[in-house]
């Protein structure tokens, strides 16, 4: 009988940590079917879903927001519905009902939220026809936020300024941030991000954009869009929004690396000069400077002297920005450049990198994700820059052999056996990058709390 209600609440236990993760993971796709079926592209992708279901070793939770406990609530409901109905010898097989209850109840509670998400873009596209101020649009590949955080902090010594927080840059996102700008506010900076066609228009149709930034173009989320062309169209679709008095400003077309002189990198900034006036800005990485030129132009524009442009690009806050540097235990440097890794943002960091002479270089990465037919050559790509550095610890299989083509890469994909690895690894002369999405546990662990 004991052991009988152990192994009940064994299996219960089991459930709720699947459904717990279902729910985090959902939630990390966006409850996007389109992300949600790409993550099962290979068998190595439904293997470690999987395993990540059942291991109580790692207990992943959403962030508790309205939608995901909801989902999380329905899934538990359905799930128990079934499990009661159960005879005792079947209920292990039961556990697989778990990710699909956590699936219904996403399901379950998706009309309700979008009911309300029409009517928050409803009323965000009304109330922005009240707005008189201007509206800058930013999109791109890679370095939309800190674009939008490098023009905001440059518009905000002259104007009045707001912008999408994070990188909340979805159709609903944006909504949500021009419900609660100030009409009289004379700036509103607005990242936009799509995974198909006619997403950004969306966003357009919503804020009305009257400057637009393209950054880089490259080939991240290329497996949802389809092809290369196919994204381009999407990214231009901001371009297509902005009025004949409007100004555009494409990267590689309106704005470009060569345009700026004596470039030079160090451990904490960048330095450059541009029209005779020199810049040094604290974020890391020889590509930046396109961007940062794009921000400039738009300063220029509106009327903001170099000088004062540059003395404002000199003060923003460092941690607004990745790549980010962290003092490690025992004395090494982090590298926190976990967000959606592309090949472009990958390799300038690793050239980043070169400035850290005499350390000993580890990189972590899972890889890159939704990179379709571009995937297997780009990770080559990626993995013939690693030769620069001394070990690479690969958390994912999907790409590893790519990733090891230099020969320095070991695959782990146990964090706490990587994070034993990694404090072997650490001293004062240790550098440690970590590039690409992935739980920030063992990177929480390794840094020293301020």
């Amino acid at each position: 009988m004991i052991l009988e209600i152990i192994y009940r609440y064994a299996i219960l236990l089991l459930a709720l940590h699947a459904l717990n993760y279902w729910a985090y993971f959902l939630q990390l796709k966006e409850y996007r079917w389109d992300r949600f079926i790409g993550s099962f592209d290979t068998f190595h992708d439904v293997k470690k879903i999987a395993l990540q279901t059942f291991n109580v070793r790692y207990w992943y939770r959403p962030k508790f927001t309205l939608r995901a406990l909801m989902s999380l609530f329905a899934g538990v409901a359905l799930f128990l519905s079934v499990f009661v109905l159960l005879p005792v010898r079947y209920e292990l097989l039961g556990l697989i009902a778990a990710p699909i209850a956590g699936t219904l109840g996403v399901l379950i509670i998706n009309p309700f939220f979008w009911f309300i998400r029409r009517t928050v873009i409803f009323r965000a596209r009304n109330r922005m026809r009240k707005f008189d101020g201007t509206v800058i649009g930013i999109t791109g590949s890679v370095g939309k936020t800190s674009t939008k955080e490098l023009l905001a902090h440059v518009l905000e010594t002259k104007f009045s300024v707001e912008r999408t927080q994070g990188n909340d840059n979805s159709e609903i996102g944006v909504a949500l941030a021009a419900l609660r700008i100030p009409l009289d506010t004379q700036f509103f900076i607005v990242e936009m991000g799509a995974y198909r066609r006619g997403e950004i228009k969306a966003i357009c149709d919503i804020v009305r954009p009257k400057i637009g930034i393209i950054t880089a173009i490259g080939d991240q989320h290329l497996s949802l869009f389809g092809s290369l062309e196919n994204l381009r169209k999407t990214k231009f679709e901001l371009i297509d929004a902005l009025p004949q008095d409007g100004l555009r400003l494409v990267s590689g077309e309106d704005f470009h690396l060569t345009e700026a002189s004596h470039i030079e990198m160090s451990r904490e900034n960048i330095s450059f000069t541009y029209k005779g006036e020199k810049f040094t800005v604290p974020i890391l990485g020889k590509s930046r400077v396109s961007n940062l030129l794009a921000v400039i132009k738009v300063g220029e524009y509106l009327g903001i002297p170099l000088r004062q442009i540059a003395h404002a690009l000199e003060s923003i806050a460092p941690d607004l920005l990745y790549p980010k540097l962290y003092l490690a235990k025992k004395g090494g440097t982090i590298i926190d450049d976990t967000h959606n890794s592309s090949h472009e943002s990958f390799l300038s960091v690793i050239d980043y990198l070169s400035v850290w002479e005499g350390y000993i270089k580890i990189v972590v990465t899972p890889g890159m994700i939704e990179l379709g037919s571009r995937a297997r050559e780009d990770h080559l790509r990626v993995g013939q820059a690693l030769a620069s550095v001394d070990k690479v610890f690969v958390t994912n299989p999907n790409f590893f052999e790519e990733l090891n083509t230099s020969k320095n890469a070991i695959l782990v994909v146990d964090h706490y056996v990587l994070l034993q690895k990694l404090e072997e690894f650490l001293s004062p002369k240790t550098v440690i990058l970590f590039e690409g999405r992935m739980p920030k546990n063992v990177l929480d662990a390794l840094t020293e709390k301020t």
